[in-house]
């Protein structure tokens, strides 16, 4: 699977962030949130799942950023809890495949076509 490097924007503490779902970002998120990202089902709706999926979507450009800190600046950014869930769900879309165009590139794979 490749992991797409799309680069969702984010006001936190008054300042535009970028949201990246890397593959490194998706592992951190797992091993934080102690769950298979992949195969549980994952509500983009529960402020503990948000706040994770945020801090590991942000790691790339803050590497010192903790989860305590997103937490309160969230708190302190007007929607942040709303605002956070839209980035997030929009950043997990763009980094995970349709399983449509996963099966495909499976199949071509097996084929040796593409």
């Amino acid at each position: 699977m490749t992991v797409p490097r799309s680069r969702i924007p984010i006001t936190l503490g008054g300042k535009t962030r970028y949201i990246v779902m890397s593959f490194n970002a998706l592992c951190d998120a797992e091993l934080a949130l102690g769950r298979d990202i992949f195969n549980e089902e994952l509500t983009v709706q529960s402020p503990s799942v948000i706040r994770v999926l945020l801090w590991a979507g942000l790691k790339h450009e803050w590497p010192s950023v903790t989860v305590e800190m997103v937490g309160d600046m969230l708190d302190n950014e007007p929607g942040g809890f709303v605002n956070a869930m839209a980035a997030v769900a929009q950043a997990l879309d763009a980094a995970l495949p349709d399983a449509d165009q996963e099966t495909a590139g499976a199949e071509g794979n097996a084929t040796g076509s593409q």
